[in-house]
């Protein structure tokens, strides 16, 4: 396995920011999970850190689900302030259904790349958005859940495949003529011998 030049598995400090776009239909939004800070990228990007941003662990396809990732920003709401969830819920429930998020990973080899990074963010995967929930308790705790599509979404729709020469070409890209003569029906109302 060959390594990039920027991963020195010798070095003292190795460690990586993780970053996150969001595609909103004003314009991309960049954000640095679990730190307090705004980070500039190589390309002069700002991503605006935040700890209270946080994702949750994507889960494995097991048994034939699809199960969906999330990210969320739990908070305290100040009485004083103004509402976040109701300024968030007047975007509309379809403001990020079906836009992309992507997550990047910001290698840092040492102390002053944090601010002067040496190489550009590498991008991890690319997820669509599927909805907001909205979590508010007593005490005045508030969570803004962000639902996107896992990695396995395939799962939940049929790949319904027959075994003809059409699906088994597309499967394997090339035809196989011996497949016409495959039984379609399963019906055996007139014994063979």
């Amino acid at each position: 396995m060959t390594f990039p030049a920027w991963y020195d598995l010798t070095s003292d400090v190795v460690y990586g920011l993780r970053l996150v776009t969001l595609d909103t239909p004003d314009g991309l939004v960049r954000f640095m999970m679990n730190a307090d800070a705004t980070f500039i990228d190589i390309d002069g990007n700002a991503w605006t850190g935040c700890s209270l941003f946080a994702g949750g662990d994507d889960e494995y396809s097991v048994g034939g689900t699809a199960p969906s990732g999330q990210m969320s920003l739990t908070f305290f709401q100040d009485p004083g302030a103004a509402d976040l969830v109701a300024n968030v819920k007047a975007f509309g429930a379809d403001y990020l259904a079906g836009r992309a998020l992507v997550e990047w990973l910001q290698p840092i080899g040492c102390a002053e790349e944090l601010t002067a990074p040496i190489v550009a963010p590498v991008k991890v995967m690319t997820r669509i958005m599927r909805k907001l929930s909205y979590s508010l308790n007593e005490d005045q705790t508030r969570s803004i859940i962000l639902t996107y599509e896992s990695r396995f979404e395939g799962r939940r729709s049929s790949r319904r495949r027959v075994w003809n020469e059409a699906d088994h070409g597309a499967l394997i890209g090339a035809a196989n003529p011996s497949l016409r003569f495959v039984p379609q029906s399963f019906d055996n109302r007139q014994k063979l011998f």
